[in-house]
């Protein structure tokens, strides 16, 4: 009889809920002295392809991508994302769950709007020439 209770109330969702719910509430706020990834120094070779793309043409090669960032209200899924990519070019994305890869393309293909940046594919920019 308890399994059968139980199967009930994971279906309906409510052991999602209460686990939600103690999670939030187990939850520690994170100390003030705390450094999150983005606060890091940024690499040298990270720093000598945004120069490169900075300085770029946009009818140069086929995919420039500039200070891209995109804004979910008050999240922010891409942070400052740049990157070139020429004809011919295989390029992939590489980031961990939830680092803004699938945002970043959906951004790219003008199916969600550019929250600030330039991207530019074939010289045309994705923000209002697409």
């Amino acid at each position: 009889f308890l399994y059968w209770i139980l199967l009930v109330l994971i279906e309906l969702g409510w052991v999602a809920v209460a686990f939600a719910m103690l999670s939030s509430c187990c939850k520690s706020a994170p100390k003030s002295g705390s450094s999150t990834p983005r606060e890091s120094v940024e690499d040298s070779d990270v720093i000598e392809e945004k120069s490169k793309v900075l300085g770029m043409q946009p009818s140069s090669t086929a995919v420039v991508v500039r200070d891209l960032q995109k804004k979910y209200g008050t999240f922010h899924a891409v942070r400052g994302v740049n990157f070139y990519a020429s004809k011919g070019d295989c390029f992939g994305l590489l980031g961990v769950n939830g680092a803004g890869k699938t945002s970043t393309f959906r951004m790219l293909t003008a199916e969600t709007s550019v929250s600030s940046g330039e991207a530019f594919l074939a010289g045309f920019n994705v923000n209002n020439e697409w």
